[in-house]
């Protein structure tokens, strides 16, 4: 361990992997993302990316129009909360 008096002299300390986030033996806050890497999938397998919306669409029985309609529903509810 480095002490103050020769910090220049210290090399980086590899105690932790370099990017935490991608490996798969580091759990995560998720209990569900972890039980499925308990289960073998890989961290990769557990993320999906947001896809983009296409109107007139409709969200558990609500038939939103326009994007603008959407957002505009969207903002009520979240400043309603």
């Amino acid at each position: 361990m480095c002490t103050t008096s020769h910090l220049d002299n210290c090399l980086p300390s590899l105690d932790f992997p370099a990017n935490p986030c991608h490996t798969n033996s580091m759990k995560t806050n998720n209990p569900y993302v972890n039980n499925l890497l308990e289960m073998g999938y890989d961290i990769k397998d557990t993320q999906t990316k947001a896809t983009k919306k296409t109107f007139p669409c409709v969200i558990h029985g609500r038939q939103f129009d326009t994007e603008e309609q959407y957002l505009e529903e969207l903002n009520e509810f979240m400043c309603g909360m």
